[in-house]
């Protein structure tokens, strides 16, 4: 499920180079290989100020390059102005009966295909299943990690763009991909309704829908004004096949802009190689240790949507994160992080902060370790004009961790070797771009989970990373990585398991 969503977006915005070079801001925010917050580079004050200055009915648009703008400052000023009140607003009628027709439709489908062509034996319902499964307890399942903690949150990311498609925001999409999923529980398998995929297909899929529904307004000129060719709008199918259905299906919405806002878009993607062998300590572990030292991957595609300062309705400004190792002791990693919510953002003369909520959604799946979480959060974003000396941003957020999922050497039960349950943590980020210089960027990250099924204990994670990266050539980087990965397992049955790895990489980016 990894790589196909990896392609999609790949094919969505590298294939459309003049939406970046028209949209595209450097994404150097909080840059993190495993979460990707907050990549918009600052915006200084004195374009806040004319943006405060600019009439209503018109728009900023960022061109990357123009003369008179230095893509390297960061800095977003008024460029041209777009009459927004030509784009006619079109929105999608709220409707009831079609989205449930068609959440059923699509469990309905699913179901067959497991049923007649992967013919897995869950797929066997019949009125004893359905009626032992509507009268009976709810469970933890035992699937596998991958389809837990990636298939269920690709799957209710259907259920959320049907529900996007037919004229729900937000908070109904959450509804209407609650109610697939129970529809899903209680009707479409023989295994009885399990706890686990109720959370991850309901908060996971909202992230992953929204994001992607997102996107492919960018790719396909909805959010921008844009009329665009058949190369982008099979870019749009192609990040959400819901959104890009929707549009085939509604010539009108092909032929007029539904949307007059405009969005930044900033996108980076890193590859880099380890240095040596690293630093190595562990105890308490069965077995031998994977080569691997950090479950980071070794190439990612990063994307940041929207500005946090300014976004005014859920998602309006969202982070992505996708990255791949697939060489040796392979590697995945996705990470979401979107901005709910926020007050009115407190400014100084050379600062500005913004506290808010974030939803956020994390997939770590390597040799050496695999966590997942779907959480939540009151965070901080804080920009600092240094003068001569740069721009500075820093985020903080304490998040609530709903449900998360974290490996064990300790719990073996069919296909599941991970523990389930709720816990909390932390997400830190700082980015400095120094004039002249580079940029130096890094991030904390911390996972506690307490586990309420399998080995009885708690896991504590531990990720941070520095990379300090020099531009080149035309947004081609070269830099240096710092990453470490500290685990600490602590069981009531069982001895405490303890890894602490340290590595250096060299880095190659490009970006915009």
């Amino acid at each position: 499920m990894i790589v196909p969503m990896a392609m999609l977006l790949a094919t969505g915005f590298l294939g459309a180079p003049d939406t970046l070079a028209r949209l595209g801001r450097n994404p150097d925010g909080l840059e993190n290989p495993s979460d990707p917050d907050g990549e918009l580079p600052p915006r200084d004050s004195t374009a806040r100020r004319a943006r405060a200055r600019q009439p209503s009915g018109t728009s900023n648009i960022a061109v990357e390059g123009r003369p008179g703008i230095d893509p390297d400052a960061g800095t977003v000023g008024v460029i041209s102005q777009l009459d927004t009140t030509s784009l006619a607003l079109d929105p999608r009628p709220r409707r009831w009966v079609a989205p449930a027709m068609e959440i059923l439709g699509t469990n309905t489908a699913l179901a067959a295909w497991n049923n007649w062509v992967a013919e897995v034996e869950y797929a066997r319902i019949d009125e004893e299943s359905i009626w032992r499964n509507l009268t009976g307890d709810w469970v933890w399942d035992d699937n596998n990690f991958e389809v837990n903690q990636i298939g269920h949150p690709v799957q209710g990311g259907l259920y959320y763009s049907l529900a996007r498609a037919n004229g729900w925001g937000y908070l109904g999409g959450i509804a209407w991909t609650t109610a697939g999923s129970i529809q899903w529980e209680y009707f479409m398998e023989t295994e009885p309704p399990s706890v686990n995929d109720l959370v991850t297909t309901r908060m996971g899929g909202a992230m992953i829908g929204e994001t992607t529904w997102r996107l492919a307004q960018l790719v396909s000129g909805e959010s921008t004004g844009e009329r665009v060719g058949w190369i982008r709008e099979t870019g749009a199918f192609l990040v959400n096949p819901v959104y890009g259905t929707n549009r085939l299906l509604s010539p009108s919405r092909r032929s007029t802009p539904a949307r007059k806002t405009v969005s930044d878009l900033g996108f980076r993607i890193t590859t880099g190689r380890s240095v040596g062998k690293g630093l190595s300590r562990s105890s308490g572990v069965p077995g031998s240790s994977p080569v691997l030292q950090v479950p980071l991957a070794s190439t990612s595609l990063r994307l940041s949507h929207g500005d946090p300062f300014e976004a005014t309705t859920p998602f309006d400004h969202f982070s992505l994160s996708v990255g791949m190792s697939v060489l040796r002791d392979p590697v995945a990693n996705i990470s979401l992080r979107g901005q709910l919510w926020h007050l009115p953002e407190w400014e100084t003369e050379n600062s500005k902060t913004v506290l808010g909520l974030a939803q956020g959604y994390d997939y770590i799946n390597s040799t050496l370790y695999r966590v997942a979480s779907s959480s939540m959060g009151i965070e901080s974003v804080t920009e600092a004009d240094l003068g001569g000396a740069g721009i500075l941003r820093m985020r903080v957020q304490a998040v609530g961790i709903g449900l998360g999922a974290a490996s064990t050497e300790y719990y073996h039960n069919i296909e599941r070797d991970y523990n389930y349950g709720p816990g909390a943590g932390w997400k830190t980020g700082l980015f400095w771009k120094i004039p002249h210089v580079g940029r130096i960027s890094g991030f904390a990250d911390r996972y506690w989970i307490h586990t309420q099924s399998g080995a009885p204990g708690d896991e504590t994670i531990d990720i941070q990373s520095v990379e300090l990266v020099r531009e080149i050539w035309r947004g081609l980087g070269v830099g240096l990585g710092w990453n470490r990965y500290d685990r600490h397992g602590s069981y009531e049955d069982f001895p405490a398991v303890r890894i602490a790895n340290q590595e250096f990489r060299v880095l190659a980016t490009y970006g915009h």
